[in-house]
């Protein structure tokens, strides 16, 4: 089959970790003489090996001496090359390395393949079991942490994923919501003028609504009902009934429902109170809109 537009792979001889780039480089050749060069005899797909390790790869196989029968199998090939960039494998280097790997700022999935790739030379009885203890030490979460100890023996490594994924996805929506600009629902209603004192008065009563709809509007002036003194149902800056003319014990204070000044949060509207907004677009029109702000 021909090769035309497939990728040829190279192998990096200069790579500071050769054992991955060697990994990397094997499974980019595999894929092709299991594909395009599936159908071709075994001294075929040596030759192209050969000519993909490059001339310093032509160079390591020139140092073999290989039997007649060795030098007709890939395998063979496969695993002399093997040998060549990991002469030897320094488990307890790669235990250290594992021991003090760490999540920092990368995700929970980042976290584990690491500890995966870096188990694999670490020779241990019970990597799984590893990885686990060692996705709890390292994960950079307190809550994360907690939750999973509290799992006792109990907790397996698919189950720690699991769990520190579902707390990592949580908390990144918690973070989107409060990157949420506040906004404002306006619900507009095509009342007719009849019909506007009904609708009002179950908001506000006929004096408030009056107030509101008196004076000349245009189209880029909207007039919003304000706090007022009432001195029936008492102050709304404050919530307690004094003379319009004593001086209102919140003035000056902040709130710590809104964090507004001048009044207090047992009266702050911030969350429930609806004020209306009344826009007359048209003085000689024979409706008006009502914008509620939610």
């Amino acid at each position: 089959m021909d090769l035309n537009g497939v990728p040829q792979p190279q192998m990096n001889w200069d790579s500071t970790n050769l054992v991955d780039t060697w990994k990397k480089f094997k499974q980019h050749v595999g894929l092709i003489l299991d594909g395009p060069l599936a159908e071709k005899d075994e001294k075929v797909k040596i030759t192209y090996l050969l000519l993909w390790v490059g001339e310093k790869g032509r160079d390591i196989y020139n140092t073999w001496q290989l039997s007649e029968d060795d030098a007709k199998k890939l395998s063979v090939h496969f695993v002399k090359f093997l040998t060549y960039v990991q002469p030897k494998q320094n488990s307890l280097l790669a235990r250290c390395k594992f021991r003090y790997e760490t999540q920092s700022s990368d995700t929970v999935e980042q976290l584990s393949t690491r500890l995966k790739l870096i188990a694999k030379d670490c020779n241990f009885k019970d990597t799984d079991e590893m990885i686990r203890d060692s996705l709890i030490f390292g994960t950079s979460s307190p809550k994360v942490k907690e939750k999973l100890l509290n799992e006792g023996d109990t907790l397996t490594l698919e189950k720690a994923i699991q769990i520190a994924q579902a707390f990592e996805y949580s908390q990144g929506q918690v973070e989107e919501m409060k990157n949420l600009e506040p906004y404002t629902v306006v619900h507009e209603l095509n009342l007719p003028r009849h019909s506007r004192y009904n609708s009002a008065s179950s908001r506000k009563n006929h004096k408030t609504s009056d107030r509101t709809r008196t004076g000349s509007f245009n189209q880029d002036r909207v007039k919003v009902e304000p706090h007022r003194y009432s001195s029936q149902q008492g102050c709304e800056n404050c919530g307690r009934r004094h003379s319009k003319h004593e001086e209102c014990p919140a003035k000056g204070k902040k709130c710590n429902s809104c964090q507004k000044w001048n009044h207090i949060a047992q009266v702050c509207g911030s969350k429930q109170r609806v004020d209306e907004v009344v826009l007359d677009t048209d003085s000689d029109s024979d409706q008006e809109f009502f914008l509620l702000i939610v």
